[in-house]
């Protein structure tokens, strides 16, 4: 029966008529191309690597535009948005939420991008889709396509722990393990240059831009998602666990909709967690295009390299990156699991970016529980 309905879903899904096209975050040049996997051509040729985002017709009556109508879902998205206990951060500032995106229906919130992905590599003819993943993508891509009837490989690292990969294999991917992060993209690149009957759902490039426009866009429901469960007061920060920044932008276009539309007056204050400086390194003069040294436990977080697009988020939202090393996450994690929140390291260390920063007064602060603690497991050495 769920095949059938998912069928049905799939014969129903269009284009949207009012996405025309895509323009690029750096250079604002327009394109009426609808994929552009690999950024701005010409800022690439500039030797300035940049994401592009989905361009709607002006006078679109829709505030929250995406470019497919009925797209492929397997019931993900609308996650609750909880208030959470003032013993558990013993505090007096603001009201503090989170948003749980270990409620969709792989455990991630990256449930919200591949229905999008999958859905335009269907509507583009493809006959399967490729992603270079550290797990929780490759989960929520294994399983939309096989809804969706497509054929799928994702490439990991030998760190890939074997809980993802063991449920990967069960929706019916195959895993292709390349030597380590960089090396994923490489081969993603060499196998979608040799056959075109593919579509890579995540970056590929060096240096990294980030994923296909398309699946960003379904971030942008998180933030909308936000601004309605949280109507009472605005919202001041939200505390984003970030590696190549999809989830950021996808939140930054998201509320930015939201300020044009009237339901919020200011954007909130964006600020991106990492496990070791990257983005914060860029902040103080660094390259964005370099590759940065440093080895992590949070997964869903690790890598050696940034995006322009995270960067153009901060900045827009007047927002900026902390650093949260492994040991800082632990201890917010295993405080957090004491009071029965269980999350995933890197969610964790959003939490304990949130207690150290100060606020910026606006209204209540928000984090994004990215997925559950079963993700990464702590160890009996840990505990």
């Amino acid at each position: 029966m769920q095949r059938e309905q998912i069928e049905l879903s799939l014969a129903a899904t269009h284009r949207n008529p009012r996405w025309v096209g895509l323009r690029c975050l750096r250079c604002a040049e327009i394109t009426t191309e609808l994929d552009a996997p690999q950024g701005c051509l010409a800022c690439a040729r500039a030797g300035f690597p940049s994401a592009m985002t989905c361009l709607y017709a002006e006078g679109t009556s829709n505030e929250h535009p995406q470019p497919y109508t009925n797209p492929l879902s397997l019931g993900e998205g609308s996650t609750p948005c909880v208030a959470l206990c003032k013993t558990l951060w013993n505090d007096a500032r603001q009201p503090l939420f989170a948003k749980l995106e270990s409620a969709n229906p792989t455990g991630s919130h990256k449930d919200r991008m591949a229905a999008n992905g999958v859905t335009h590599a269907r509507a583009l003819g493809k006959r399967g889709v490729i992603a270079a993943s550290s797990g929780n993508a490759g989960l929520s891509i294994a399983a939309f396509a096989a809804a969706a009837g497509l054929e799928c490989e994702i490439v990991i690292t030998p760190s890939c722990p074997a809980l993802y990969r063991t449920l990967i294999l069960e929706h019916g991917a195959n895993i292709t393990v390349a030597a380590d992060a960089l090396a994923r993209w490489d081969y993603v690149a060499a196998r979608i240059a040799e056959d075109n009957s593919l579509y890579a759902l995540t970056n590929y490039t060096r240096p990294a831009v980030g994923s296909p426009p398309v699946t960003i866009e379904a971030y942008k429901h998180v933030a909308h998602e936000l601004v309605q469960s949280i109507a009472s007061m605005p919202i001041g920060d939200v505390f984003v666990p970030v590696a190549r920044g999809d989830l950021l932008l996808g939140l930054y276009l998201g509320f930015e909709e939201s300020l044009n539309a009237g339901r919020i007056r200011q954007l909130p204050r964006l600020i991106a967690v990492e496990p070791f400086p990257r983005l914060s390194a860029v902040a103080s003069g660094a390259d964005y295009r370099a590759e940065f040294v440093g080895s992590t436990t949070q997964s869903s977080t690790s890598g050696a390299t940034v995006t322009l697009q995270s960067l153009i988020a901060l900045q827009r939202t007047g927002g900026h990156a902390v650093v949260v090393d492994d040991a800082q996450a632990q201890s917010a994690r295993k405080r957090l699991a004491t009071h029965g929140w269980s999350v995933e390291l890197c969610a964790a260390a959003a939490f304990a970016a949130y207690e150290a920063q100060p606020l910026s007064g606006a209204g209540a602060s928000v984090i994004i529980f990215t997925a559950h603690g079963s993700r990464d497991v702590l160890s009996l050495s840990d505990l």
